[in-house]
Order: C-alpha cells, then structure tokens, then sequence
C-alpha cells in the first residue's frame, strides 16, 4: 500500500459538475473498478469550521464535500509506521452510486479502518453500486464481503419479500453495526402552509417513482392517518432538473425522502427558496415504530439547514453495515473494534455519525441477526 503522497489524484467526473467544489484526493481505482480508499475529500457536511456548504453553489450535483481526509492523515502517517500484527485481508464495502451518500458513508468508514491496516491487516476498499437492493445482490453472490443497506431492504432480503421475491430468504445474512438513521424527510416550501404531517391533505407532493421506497413509504404513512391515494396530488414528473429546484419553482408543495442528513437535495431546496422540514409526531406514527423490525423513531437536528432552526421530530429507517455468515469472524471482529475505537475521528467531522450514541449504533431493530465478530467486539467492550 503506497504511502499518502504517492497516491495518485484523480478528478472524477461528477465533482467537475460543481462550480466551486474543492477537488477529491487520494482515490485509486483497481482493475475490478473498487475505489481504494486513503484519505480524500469526503462528501459529508461538518458543522465545524470547515463547511462545505459554503464551497458549493446550490446548483451542484454532486455531494457535499470538504477536506475530511486531512483530519486523518497524520493518524494514517502514524499507523504506516506500525508493524503488521496480522496478514494482510482486503475487505471489500458494497455502497452506492456516486452522488449519493452511501458512497463517501462507506469511503469514510473505509477511510477509518484503512489509518490503522498495519496494526489489524485488514484493507478496506469501497464499491461503486446502485444501492441497497444491489448491494445486498452483491452480499448473496459473494461479490464483497460488506454492503451498506436499508433497514426495509434487509428485512426484505432475509425474508425473500419486496424486491427479493424471486429469491430465497437471506438467512445467512447477518449486522455488524448501524453506522447512522436514514430520516423519513418532508420537505415543503414554506409558502405552501405545510407545518404539520396532516395540512399535506389535498396538496401537491413529489413522492419519487413507482418503484421506490420513499414512496412505499409514505403510503404506509398514508393509510396509518386513514388517507387514501386521492387525499394527495400525485405528481410524478417535473420540469426543472432536480426535485428541490422543482420545489421552488411552485411545481409541487413539497418532496418525500428517505435520507441521511446533511443532504444534497434539502440543502438544495433551502438555499434556493424558503422551506421548513415538516415533523411527523401524531398518534398515527407511534404504531409504525412500536416493535417493528423496520421503522425507529428519529430527530433531524436544527441548524443544518438555512432557516431551520429546531430540530424536526419523526421516524426513520437505520442504514446498516450487514456481512454474511461466511465472512470470517475474526476479520469481522477486527473491521468493528476498528471502526468504533476511531469514531470520535469521524464525529468531529461530520454531525452524521454523531446522531445514534455507540450502543445504539449496535442496533435492536431488524430481521439479521448480529454477526458473531461484531458480537464478540461487543461483549468485550461491554456494550452487549
């Protein structure tokens, strides 16, 4: 593994999109297309003095994006000069497409578990996919040993429902941690007069594809408040080139997501035209999160977006690093003890892994069970 001045630097086309984007560094791509990952300029926002909110226009496809890897080259530098305490292992994370957020998620995971490979021999290399359906595809097939997943989407995998009913249970696949909750966001334009879950009845809302799960999503939500599909404008096209430019542009009253926050798309929408995150806390939600193997309850945090101030109560889905039952336990155990005792490193950079404590980062919801490296790590530190 060359040293970080060696690593080459590679521009990728998505970044060239932004105007003003600081660009990314320190990314090698193998003969299979996995990015192998130093450090790098991540896609993630920090509440810290290093905003990269402020480096972009609103107009930008691509992520958010500052000089993350800076935090942890001098720990990188320090961990070159360890000796190897183990063989070296190559670990592979399914993730998503570049411009979403499982993406630069896996690379600063990757990123963490990479500064320390000479002491625990494992190397952790980030793969370029659709999303969770594809990456629990990938798990199935032995492609990686390690996929980024939706809650739903796991639940559905183990099950052979949903997206994988053609396919037999997953019953060999197995959770190794919760990294962050992925929120069931609303987005309105403030001008709509949309404050609560209830004044979206009769309004116009963007909800994604058919085929989506945001959308199945706020179907579910829907029919828990008595609702049927005529209680809302169903828009299912736009013209402007993105759902937040759409927004304000008055072509629908507000945008469902399903996401991780800082987000593109939200911050997007609140830069271009006054919006409010409208919260969902009424006695319809408390059956969806109550013993379910899916749905937790979840707070968006103020401050993260222009003229959002408080922090947005509601529920979400966790987003989860699963592995299968074939993957060594011991790599497993190594790849968790790496990942946790460096947290701190990524919680000073972005507030995203700072919003689930470490115990609840274990995770209590969902159909796979715990894998047993991960367990062990636990059972060490006394978290289990």
């Amino acid at each position: 593994m060359p040293g970080t001045a060696q690593l080459e630097q590679l521009t990728l086309d998505t970044i060239a999109q932004s105007e003003n984007i600081t660009k990314v560094n320190s990314y090698r791509l193998n003969s299979v297309g996995k990015v192998l990952v130093g450090p790098l300029y991540l896609a993630l926002h920090s509440t810290s003095s290093v905003n990269a909110m402020d480096l972009m226009t609103h107009r930008s496809s691509f992520l958010f994006a500052f000089a993350f890897g800076a935090c942890l080259v001098a720990a990188l530098s320090e961990g070159a000069r360890t000796a190897h305490a183990f063989e070296e292992t190559v670990i592979t994370i399914s993730s998503g497409r570049v411009g979403g957020l499982y993406y630069p998620v896996a690379g600063a995971i990757c990123t963490l578990i990479n500064q320390d490979r000479r002491k625990h021999g494992i190397t952790c290399t980030v793969e370029i996919t659709n999303g969770s359906v594809a990456n629990l595809d990938n798990l199935r097939d032995s492609n990686v040993q390690l996929a980024l997943a939706q809650a739903d989407q796991v639940t559905d995998a183990v099950n052979g429902t949903g997206a994988f009913a053609s396919n037999a249970p997953f019953a060999t696949l197995r959770k190794v941690f919760e990294p962050y909750i992925e929120h069931f966001t609303i987005v309105a334009r403030a001008d709509s007069d949309i404050d609560r879950f209830e004044e979206l009845k009769g309004k116009r809302l963007f909800s994604g594809s058919l085929q989506s799960g945001r959308r199945d999503t706020m179907r579910t939500l829907m029919e828990a408040h008595g609702w049927g599909p005529e209680d809302v404008v169903d828009i299912r096209k736009f013209d402007a080139p993105t759902e937040a430019e759409a927004l304000c542009d008055n072509e629908f009253d507000a945008f469902v997501q399903i996401i991780g926050h800082p987000n593109q798309s939200a911050y997007d929408a609140a830069v271009t035209c006054d919006v409010v995150l409208v919260p969902i806390v009424d006695k319809a939600v408390k059956p969806l999160t109550k013993d379910s193997k899916i749905y937790v309850v979840s707070t968006i945090p103020g401050h993260m977006y222009r003229g959002v101030e408080q922090d947005v109560s509601g529920f979400g889905v966790p987003a989860k690093i699963v592995t299968t039952t074939k993957i060594d336990p011991e790599i497993i155990y190594r790849f968790t003890k790496a990942f946790f005792e460096n947290l701190d490193l990524l919680r000073d950079v972005s507030p995203i892994f700072s919003i689930l404590t470490k115990d609840q980062m274990i995770g209590t919801v969902g159909a796979a069970p715990l894998h047993e490296g991960a367990e062990r790590y636990f059972r060490e530190v006394g978290m289990r």
